[in-house]
């Protein structure tokens, strides 16, 4: 199994949020709801016959990306049960979306 951290940076209402949820789930809602911290999701994925777990990290909405803790950015294992989520380093060009 492959295991994947991805980390959504990006300033505030850019659509982080709303792109992970369109993403894992397939809705969308133009209501917004700001992030409070970090925001884990789970997406499941079958890639050439190889099954993908993608853990998703929507971190808070700022401007000064110097102030993302680097623990949320740190390199580590992760387990796949949403119980233990944390961990796992963000896969390289995560970005952000419009409209959060």
């Amino acid at each position: 199994m492959i295991q994947k951290k991805i980390c959504m940076l990006g300033g505030f209402a850019v659509g982080k949020t709303s792109l992970v949820a369109r993403y894992v789930s397939s809705i969308f809602s133009d209501k917004y709801l700001s992030t409070v911290g970090v925001k884990i999701d789970k997406k499941q994925l079958n890639v050439d016959g190889k099954d993908v777990t993608m853990m998703l990290w929507d971190i808070y909405g700022q401007d000064d990306f110097q102030t993302v803790q680097p623990s949320q950015l740190a390199n580590e294992t992760f387990s796949p049960s949403p119980a233990g989520a944390a961990g796992a380093g963000c896969a390289a060009g995560a970005g952000a979306g419009a409209g959060s």
